[in-house]
């Protein structure tokens, strides 16, 4: 009777173990609440994330002044099609077309010191939207910027640059941030406000397209 009473104990706990265990929970939908973790991203799109550093051997407060309004893009080599708002406030947006689609942006937040550094946050403003290009259609379901510009020196500013995102192809992120980054440390040098030393541009990226 011991052992018949000993063996069912053993079973129910057999199946306790194989039927309790708890399932994992889903990754969080990408928001500006999910930085630094890959979370789900809506259908036809996949995660992708980028970060780009950088050295601009000049003082914060002139790289600023050339980088830091939301509206002014020409150090970016693009131009908005559409703006509004002021470029230093969050609540600014601007569009850029692309295959005859136009791309929002909204300037979420934007953070100054007085030592010329500044953070800017923004992020696209008309998710969903999709583009048809010769490929295929892609959709881009959202992304999450930040643009980080800190005075290292008085002759010295590291920029860092990161976005994740909802794309439905392959990310132009880090090359994009480099050529942006490149330019800026262009205008810089033909104004004569270069006057340290830089470290060229360089990114770390990841891409689930599962």
């Amino acid at each position: 009777m011991f052992h018949q009473l000993l063996s069912v104990a053993l079973l129910s706990l057999l199946l306790d173990s194989t039927t309790a265990a708890p399932k994992p929970k889903p990754a969080p939908a990408c928001s500006w609440d999910t930085p630094n973790v890959k979370c789900t991203c809506p259908a036809n799109t996949f995660y992708s994330s980028s970060t780009t550093w950088a050295t601009i051997g000049a003082n914060a407060r002139d790289v600023r002044a050339i980088t830091d309004n939301f509206l002014d893009t020409a150090w970016l080599g693009s131009v908005p099609v559409a703006q509004s708002g002021n470029g230093r406030v969050a609540g600014a947006t601007r569009g850029f077309e692309q295959d005859g689609v136009v791309f929002s942006e909204r300037l979420v937040d934007y953070r100054t010191q007085n030592d010329g550094s500044f953070v800017q946050k923004y992020d696209q403003l008309d998710a969903p939207i999709t583009y048809n290009l010769s490929t295929g259609a892609v959709t881009y379901a959202g992304e999450w910027d930040t643009l980080s510009v800190k005075a290292a020196g008085p002759r010295s500013t590291q920029v860092t640059w990161s976005i994740y995102a909802c794309f439905g192809a392959e990310s132009p992120f880090a090359a994009f941030h480099e050529s942006a980054i490149n330019n800026a440390t262009a205008i810089l040098r033909k104004a004569g406000k270069i006057h340290g030393y830089d470290v060229a541009p360089h990114s770390k990226s990841y891409e689930d397209p599962h």
